[in-house]
């Protein structure tokens, strides 16, 4: 049975998901290859590695990326030093050309921002892999679409993939705002929602062609059935 909703008007801070919340996902990896077929296999360990780590916490930036450097060495076959060097000048790069290249924002998403920005809200984007706002500009939210950025936020900066509370009541606190008084708003129950739950926060689910819902506590939404019933042009 679903537990009582939260009255929107009441939300006094908001967390976004990244991938897969604020723009379509299908295909990255497809087309993150095809930009550069000679790393197809490192690309594919990156998937593979990262599916292992979920929910686990490293206490900080330093012991995850050790942690890391040991699996990418297992399945690479090289050095974990190299590891970093690699994401920093091959992996994100490719990600953000292709993000410019092929990939825009949802509709509204700057819309929301502008009204969480006129209504004194504050909100964030918390995503499991970095260059938060750099790969935001690349699928089109720039300052000239919005008022007032994010504040940008990646997990593994805390030693941490979603579901680890950990960054979600770090961002509350920065907030200052109570947890049970934030929403978060995801695609993915099992890492999004179940983050918010151990939070204590609340959570809005966004459908897609790939949704599974973990736990029957929150609403799912469309895009834009969530941008209606978040600025009060429909009701919850």
């Amino acid at each position: 049975m679903l537990k009582k909703m939260m009255d929107y008007s009441k939300v006094k801070g908001v967390i976004f998901d990244f991938d897969g919340t604020l723009y379509e996902t299908r295909k990255l990896g497809f087309n993150m290859v095809l930009e550069n077929p000679l790393h197809m296999f490192t690309m594919r360990s990156d998937r593979l590695i990262t599916k292992k780590m979920i929910g686990r916490d490293f206490g900080n930036f330093e012991n995850f990326i050790v942690e890391f450097g040991k699996r990418w060495e297992e399945k690479t076959k090289k050095p974990a030093k190299d590891c970093l060097p690699w994401y920093q000048n091959v992996f994100f790069p490719v990600m953000i050309k292709v993000l410019k290249k092929k990939y825009r924002a949802r509709p509204k998403v700057a819309e929301i921002f502008n009204f969480l920005y006129k209504k004194n809200i504050p909100f964030a984007v918390l995503s499991d892999y970095p260059y938060v706002k750099e790969r935001l500009e690349a699928i089109g939210l720039t300052k000239e679409e919005i008022a007032e950025p994010a504040a940008c936020y990646c997990s593994t900066d805390f030693g941490c993939y979603k579901p680890v509370a950990r960054p979600f009541l770090q961002i509350a606190g920065e907030m200052k705002v109570a947890p049970d008084k934030i929403l978060v708003v995801g695609d993915r129950d099992d890492t999004d929602g179940e983050g918010a739950r151990r939070s204590g926060m609340q959570f809005v689910q966004i459908k897609t062609k790939k949704t599974v819902v973990i736990e029957l506590t929150h609403k799912v939404y469309d895009w834009l059935e969530f941008y209606e019933v978040l600025t009060g042009s429909q009701p919850s």
